[in-house]
């Protein structure tokens, strides 16, 4: 760095360096990930709970249909 300060202007020789943009989006599964699990992470109570709701609907259908058969006998 000493020796580049003391040389001229005139001097001293450029290579264009392209780092590309720190700013890019990406486009890949693995880009989308982090939003993905955000997502996932707001999501899973609301779908945890429909889960419960439809298994208990259903064991509540079951439970009458084998209770009807069971009085038709």
């Amino acid at each position: 760095m000493d020796e580049w300060s003391g040389m001229p202007f005139e001097n001293l020789t450029y290579t264009e360096v392209k780092i590309g943009d720190p700013y890019e989006v990406e486009t890949s599964f693995f880009g989308a990930l982090p939003g993905l699990l955000t997502l996932f992470v707001i999501l899973a109570p609301f779908i945890i709970r429909f889960i419960v709701v439809v298994f208990i609907i259903w064991v509540i259908v079951k439970w009458t249909k084998i209770r009807r058969r069971k009085k038709v006998i």
